[in-house]
């Protein structure tokens, strides 16, 4: 995890202040301990808090090659394989890491570069011949990028905390977006918590020029199919083709997270997605997987005597990091500023105690189960969208009864197909009753007539 910082003229060639732009470095610290560098020209500031994994003696940032200059947070994780095959187009690198795959990969394809990037990433990349600007994310947007337009500047950041340390934007919350949060969990794609901050969309790449030409476009989007169309096993052959095909995917997708020049870690609970990721780093890696498992003291369900069992079955060695109710506590203001969002569920502040944990040990990066869920259908309420159905009336008695336990005159969801099966389960909509409970009129009134299925249109 590294932190970027920028700033971008949009009315010509303005110096940026050097203070300024430290200031929002300085914001990012905990981001990138490593290291902090810059790059500064009339009309053009970058600035890079380094979190060093790969070529730790030359890979500083921002990097510069013939006259293009990019701060990334990230990592491509193909870097090694696109160092080869670059190389056997007459490119020459100076480096090992993967920051001069990105100047190299730009050279030779431009933004076309970013459709064949493997990673996680977040970017700026500028080419002084014609003030041109790229700031990019990946395409499940695992890389924070936040960006605001004010006194004719674009900046950017990591985390909105470093725009707002820039002293030129004044901290106010979006109400819209904190409605979104407390409706669908999270905010969407493209707002933040802050008025006048937007996020880049996952897979989008957004581009500005000297003639003052502005555009968003979208390089990588992810397909879902369409239903009655999935791929489903027609024998039992088949089903194990799939599994075999899986097991490669994921296989791969662990090798290539273990490539770094720093150890790597794995986080391990007691279920499938994090343990499947350890059985593969310790059937791959060449060194003694480390893995650090929550151990719950009287909150909610433990499952570390789960974890440590799967970890001695996997031959793993395991660190307990013990959390208690008054831990919690303890730590939600960190995760609270951490994440820059409003927190709803206490997993943030074990997952803060894991990092902290991971991080004394001298652990700088750790593999993860995160996003399993999401992509394989795994938390309960994707079971509880689908069940209901088959209960008719019931199910509509049922979910209107507690709705209307939970609600008020104004907690209401607007209806829309574009959100449904998202915010529109049963047990979503139960929550955003909740808001009855927690907003004032005047908190209402901030955003009467809009509704969180608006961002989604």
């Amino acid at each position: 995890m590294c932190g970027i910082v920028g700033a971008y003229d949009l009315k010509g060639r303005r110096p940026f202040s050097p203070r300024v732009l430290e200031a929002m470095l300085a914001a990012l610290t905990h981001r990138g301990p490593d290291d902090a560098a810059a790059y500064i020209r009339p009309g053009i500031a970058l600035g890079t808090r380094r979190l060093a994994l790969t070529d730790i003696a030359h890979g500083r940032q921002p990097m510069e090659l013939d006259g293009r200059v990019v701060s990334v947070n990230g990592e491509l994780f193909d870097h090694a394989l696109e160092r080869e095959r670059l190389s056997k187009d007459g490119h020459r690198f100076r480096t090992t890491c993967d920051t001069e795959v990105w100047l190299h990969g730009w050279r030779a394809q431009g933004a076309e570069y970013l459709k064949r990037a493997r990673g996680q990433f977040a970017l700026a990349l500028y080419t002084a011949d014609d003030h041109h600007l790229v700031l990019a994310r990946d395409r499940f947007g695992i890389c924070p990028l936040f960006y605001a337009e004010v006194d004719g500047w674009l900046l950017w950041a990591s985390e909105a905390k470093a725009l707002l340390a820039s002293g030129m934007i004044s901290p106010a919350l979006d109400p819209c977006a904190v409605d979104h949060v407390m409706t669908m969990m999270a905010t969407s794609p493209g707002r933040a918590v802050f008025r006048g901050i937007s996020a880049l969309r996952p897979g989008h790449a957004l581009h500005r020029s000297s003639a003052g030409a502005s555009r968003t476009e979208c390089f990588a989007e992810i397909e879902f199919a369409e239903q009655g169309h999935e791929v489903r096993p027609a024998s039992p052959g088949e089903l194990d083709r799939l599994v075999d095909e899986l097991e490669a995917l994921l296989t791969a997708a662990v090798r290539r997270r273990l490539r770094a020049d720093a150890p790597v870690a794995a986080y391990l609970s007691g279920g499938v997605d994090s343990s499947l990721v350890c059985a593969l780093a310790a059937q791959i890696g060449e060194t003694p997987v480390t893995a650090f498992t929550i151990q719950l003291d009287g909150v909610g369900y433990d499952e570390s005597p789960l974890a440590l069992q799967t970890a001695a079955k996997l031959g793993v060695s395991p660190v307990r990091v013990p959390v208690t109710a008054e831990r919690i506590m303890a730590l939600f203001p960190a995760v609270v500023q951490a994440g820059e969002v409003p927190v709803l569920d206490h997993a943030d502040t074990c997952m803060l105690a894991l990092s902290a944990a991971a991080r004394e040990q001298g652990f700088k990066a750790v593999l993860s189960g995160e996003g399993a869920d999401e992509a394989f259908a795994g938390y309960p309420w994707h079971q509880l969208h689908a069940v209901p159905r088959g209960l008719g009336w019931g199910r509509t008695l049922l979910t209107a009864g507690l709705e209307g336990l939970m609600g008020g005159r104004r907690a209401r969801l607007s209806p829309s197909p574009l959100v449904e099966g998202l915010a529109q389960t049963p047990l979503h909509r139960i929550l955003a009753r909740g808001r009855a409970h927690l907003y004032s009129d005047t908190f209402w009134d901030a955003f009467e007539g809009w509704a969180p299925a608006q961002d989604h249109g």
